[in-house]
């Protein structure tokens, strides 16, 4: 073996870093020569990876504010793998049932709601301009009664309870809140 070689570190044997460590006070200059680029070299690598992990985070601070329409993208697929796993699993479950082979059109039609709630900010979008949306996005045709019979199944699979449920952020529980005077006497 040359002198100037390192054997790899066979079972038993002392890491290499703990042999530099123990050169760290050789008297031979070119020793600690050896010995001070070594640790260079570390710090240049222990930079380097840090440098690579803050680009990584940053990369990722980004990714989670991108713009609401990929987020909308992104909450679209996420629906429609629940939705395909709710359908395949019926069990006996009418509406899903009834749904078989239409998930991906009622995901797509999703995206199309709120990508034109994103466009009519201030107010509601009407079913013809959701109807529009989807028809230039999927291709198919789809009029404002059609928009309206796809929004109340949305509706509806929002509130199933094994379908869209977990996406639907809800607000204050309904028992919490105070009973109106008025429709006491009604019930």
């Amino acid at each position: 073996m040359d002198d100037t070689e390192y054997e790899p570190e066979s079972k038993g044997a002392k890491p290499f870093k703990h042999i530099v460590a123990s050169l760290r006070h050789a008297k031979q200059p070119a020793v600690r020569l050896f010995v001070t680029e070594y640790y260079e070299r570390l710090e240049r690598h222990k930079r380097r990876k840090q440098e690579i992990r803050s680009e990584i985070a940053r990369e990722q601070r980004a990714a989670k504010r991108a713009a609401p329409a990929q987020r909308i993208e992104a909450e679209g697929r996420e629906r429609l793998k629940a939705l395909k796993l709710a359908v395949r699993n019926r069990r006996g479950d009418k509406l899903l049932e009834q749904l078989v082979c239409r998930e991906e059109e009622l995901a797509e039609f999703w995206v199309a709601m709120k990508l034109a709630a994103l466009e009519s900010h201030p107010r509601a979008p009407t079913d013809a301009e959701v109807g529009a949306l989807f028809k230039s996005r999927r291709g198919v045709l789809c009029n404002k009664n059609q928009a309206r019979t796809r929004r109340k199944l949305v509706a509806a699979l929002e509130q199933h309870r094994w379908v869209w449920l977990k996406f639907v952020t809800l607000g204050p529980d309904p028992l919490s809140l105070p009973r109106d005077p008025d429709r006491a006497d009604r019930c």
